[in-house]
């Protein structure tokens, strides 16, 4: 499933964490240097599972993304995709999507984020803890 979303939508994968003991968790995975930056927010509130898609630039952009969740557990396996334009302004993050997962399986998610002639890639896997 291939979802086109506006520059102002939003991702947000809440996650629990096996790690952290039950309690609210907050995983982060991104692109830290460069013009243009990504980063996968994941937390867990209660007993659900959010990831948010941000994209960070130095200055303002216009660009597109796109963000793949594969999920495997006892349920079986499926993929979430989403993906389309985005504008961020200077110093300023804007969240590209949100994708809201339930606990007790393996997701491993990776956005792709062009614009201004660059292109950031960000990954995050989270085990069957969760």
């Amino acid at each position: 499933m291939f979802i086109n979303t506006n520059a102002k939508s939003t991702v947000v994968v809440a996650l629990l964490l096996a790690a952290v003991g039950g309690t609210a968790g907050l995983a982060i995975a991104g692109s830290s240097k460069g013009p243009l930056r990504c980063e996968l927010r994941v937390t867990k509130s209660g007993g659900n599972i959010t990831l948010e898609a941000l994209a960070f630039s130095d200055k303002s952009i216009e660009g597109t993304y796109r963000l793949m969740v594969d999920r495997s557990g006892q349920g079986g396996n499926s993929v979430i995709q989403q993906g389309g334009p985005f504008n961020v302004d200077a110093a300023k993050a804007s969240s590209l999507g949100l994708v809201s997962l339930g606990t007790g399986s393996s997701y491993d998610a990776r956005l792709e984020v062009k614009g201004g002639g660059t292109s950031v890639k960000c990954t995050e896997t989270v085990g069957a803890g969760v």
